[in-house]
């Protein structure tokens, strides 16, 4: 197990999940005594809430994503383990580590600011809006379409 060190993009990435993960647990702390005892729970494709719970569920919620967050940093500290679909020789392995790192940061940050969001619209019991799901899709597997594609041009 090693960890390898982060340039300022990368610093920028973890610094701006971890602010977004505090805000939520900050967030949810602040207003789960004011919450009615039913909550939104799921929203459908139109955003609409469709599914309600108690106000427990937000926690469930805080928890996920606490989770995701551990899980994703955790696999930072063991980069021999990451399944890339390239050959990693000791020429290549400084800019393939550099990738992976990019991408699962990046896929980091855009995860805790979709459940920052949804934690948002169900406490605030807010529409969340059509466009959430195909914004979060798309960034979240562009990110990992784009970084797997730079990988098979690595020489």
């Amino acid at each position: 197990m090693f960890k390898l060190p982060y340039n300022k993009f990368q610093k920028s990435l973890e610094i701006l999940a971890l602010i977004l993960l505090l805000g939520q647990i900050a967030y949810t702390a602040v207003l789960y005594p004011q919450l009615p005892s039913k909550i939104p729970t799921h929203f459908n494709f139109a955003g609409e809430a469709d599914g309600w719970g108690g106000k427990g569920s937000i926690i469930v919620l805080v928890i996920t994503t606490v989770g995701l967050y551990i899980l994703l940093t955790v696999t930072m500290f063991f980069p021999r383990l990451w399944n890339v679909p390239v050959k990693i020789t000791d020429q290549n392995r400084g800019i393939i580590f550099r990738y992976v790192m990019n991408m699962v940061l990046l896929d980091k940050l855009l995860i805790v600011a979709s459940f920052f969001y949804i934690t948002y619209c169900s406490i605030s019991a807010t529409k969340m809006g059509w466009w959430f799901t195909p914004v979060m899709l798309v960034g979240v597997l562009g990110v990992t379409f784009y970084y797997t594609f730079k990988l098979f041009l690595v020489k």
